[in-house]
C-alpha cells in the first residue's frame, strides 16, 4: 500500500472519453484514515452528481482519471467497499485506440 498525501484535480473528463483510451493501470483510493472521510465522501458525491472524473497530470505523459465506483469502473476494478479509482492512461494516447 502506497500512502499518497495530494493529488491536484485540474479538470474534469467525461467517464466515456477515458474508457476510449488503453488503460496502463488502475488503482484503488480511498481515506487513510477517518479524519479524510467527509472529503473523500465530498468529491464521491461530487463527481457522481457531475458524471465526471477528475483529470490529473503525471510525469513522463500519464494521466491518472479519478472517478467514483460506477458501471464505467466495474468493467475494470471490483470491490465493494468505498472507493475511487484512478484510471492510468498515456497523455498521448490516440483517443480512438481501444483496448
Amino acid at each position: 500500500s502506497v500512502k499518497v498525501n495530494n493529488l491536484n484535480i485540474l479538470h474534469r473528463i467525461s467517464y466515456e472519453d477515458i474508457f476510449r483510451r488503453p488503460i496502463l493501470g488502475v488503482v484503488s483510493i480511498s481515506p487513510s484514515n477517518e479524519t479524510q472521510i467527509e472529503a473523500f465522501d465530498e468529491y464521491l458525491q461530487y463527481f457522481n452528481d457531475k458524471q465526471k472524473a477528475g483529470v490529473i497530470t503525471l510525469k513522463n505523459n500519464v494521466t491518472m482519471y479519478v472517478l467514483p465506483n460506477n458501471q464505467y469502473t466495474r468493467k475494470v476494478y471490483i470491490n465493494p467497499k468505498k472507493f475511487m479509482i484512478g484510471i492510468i492512461q498515456n497523455s498521448n494516447s490516440d483517443m480512438s485506440d481501444t483496448q
